[in-house]
C-alpha cells in the first residue's frame, strides 16, 4: 500500500445510549451495521445493560452514529483519531529490508557447497522469514484498523422511580406529626394552658406537615 500525501488515520467513537428493552436496541444496532457493510465484533447484552463493539467502514462512521439516535436517547457520544500513517510507514521499511535479506541468504543457499554453511543460511533464512510474517500480519491489522473504525456501544435502562418510597416517606411525616402533636398537648396541659391553645398549635402543626407531604 503507498502512502505518498495520504495520512493514514484510525478512528474510534464511543456511544452511551438509554434504551427501553436492551434486546431489541442491541438488535437495532446490529441491523444498522450491516446495512453499512460493517459487523459486531463483541456483544454482552444483559437485562439492565448492554455493551456493544462494532465494526463500520470510515466512510460510513458518520452515517452509523447518526442512526444510532433511532435506538435511544443518546446521553453521550466521543470520537477519537490516530495517525498511525509512521507506523505503517516504518513497517514497510522493514519488511522490505528483511526481504532483500532473503533474497540474499537464497542466492547464497544456491552458491553453498559445505554442509555446516548450508545449515547455517538455513537457520537465518527461517528466522528472517518468521520476521516478515510477524510484521506483515501487525501491518495488515494496523490498515484494517484504518479501514473500519470502532465504534463502542454502551446500553442502559432507566431505573423506574419506585412509588412506594413516597408513600414510606409520607407516613413517616404524618407519623412524626402526629406524635408532636401529642407532646405539644401534654406540655401545654401540664404547663396550665388553656386548652383551645393547645388544639390550634396542634391543628398548626397538622397543617405544616401536610404542606411539605404535598410537595413530596
Amino acid at each position: 500500500m503507498a502512502y505518498l500525501g495520504t495520512r493514514q488515520i484510525s478512528y474510534t467513537a464511543s456511544v452511551e445510549i438509554e434504551v427501553n428493552n436492551t434486546n431489541y436496541a442491541a438488535a437495532r444496532i446490529s441491523q444498522i451495521a450491516q446495512q453499512l457493510s460493517g459487523y459486531v465484533s463483541y456483544m454482552y447484552v444483559g437485562n439492565s445493560s448492554a455493551q456493544i463493539t462494532v465494526k463500520v467502514p470510515q466512510e460510513y462512521l458518520q452515517s452509523f452514529l447518526d442512526q444510532l439516535s433511532s435506538v435511544g436517547r443518546v446521553l453521550q457520544k466521543s470520537m477519537t483519531a490516530n495517525d498511525v500513517t509512521d507506523q505503517l510507514l516504518d513497517l514497510d521499511t522493514r519488511i522490505r529490508n528483511l526481504q532483500a535479506e532473503e533474497s540474499r541468504l537464497l542466492k547464497l543457499y544456491d552458491m553453498a557447497k559445505d554442509v555446516g554453511e548450508i545449515i547455517q543460511i538455513e537457520d537465518r533464512l527461517s528466522q528472517v522469514r518468521y520476521q516478515i510474517e510477524i510484521l506483515q500480519a501487525q501491518k495488515t491489522n494496523i490498515e484494517r484498523m484504518v479501514q473500519y473504525a470502532t465504534v463502542q456501544i454502551s446500553l442502559t435502562i432507566p431505573a423506574k422511580p419506585q412509588p412506594e418510597d413516597h408513600w414510606k416517606w409520607v407516613i413517616n411525616v404524618a407519623s412524626r406529626a402526629f406524635w408532636g402533636a401529642i407532646a405539644l398537648i401534654a406540655i401545654a396541659i401540664a404547663g396550665g394552658l388553656p386548652l383551645a391553645l393547645v388544639a390550634l398549635a396542634a391543628y398548626a402543626v397538622y397543617r405544616l406537615y401536610r404542606r411539605k407531604s404535598q410537595k413530596a
